[in-house]
């Protein structure tokens, strides 16, 4: 479990506790996203920054970022399988 304080601030005071909110382990504390969201996330950029080198003329430069593309999503499909098995 992650522990994160809410604080509320005073003019003039530092910080006071307002409340704890408990997030449990392994989720973000925006909840919109978990680890295996972020990876396959990267790997979606990673294809399109190979698509606008391959089109802009690097086409070396496009290869190479593109092969980043699987990797990082069967990364992030053992990440998903790793933590479903945790729990």
């Amino acid at each position: 479990m992650i522990r994160i304080a809410r604080t509320k601030s005073r003019p003039g005071a530092g910080p006071v506790p307002d409340q704890a909110v408990v997030f449990p382990f392994g989720h973000s504390p925006t909840g919109l996203m978990g680890s295996k969201g972020w990876i396959f996330l990267a790997g979606v950029l990673a294809l399109g920054i190979s698509l606008a080198l391959w089109f802009s003329g690097s086409k070396q430069a496009g290869i190479f970022v593109g092969l980043w593309v699987p990797s990082l999503w069967v990364l992030a499909s053992l990440v998903d399988k790793m933590e479903t098995a945790r729990q």
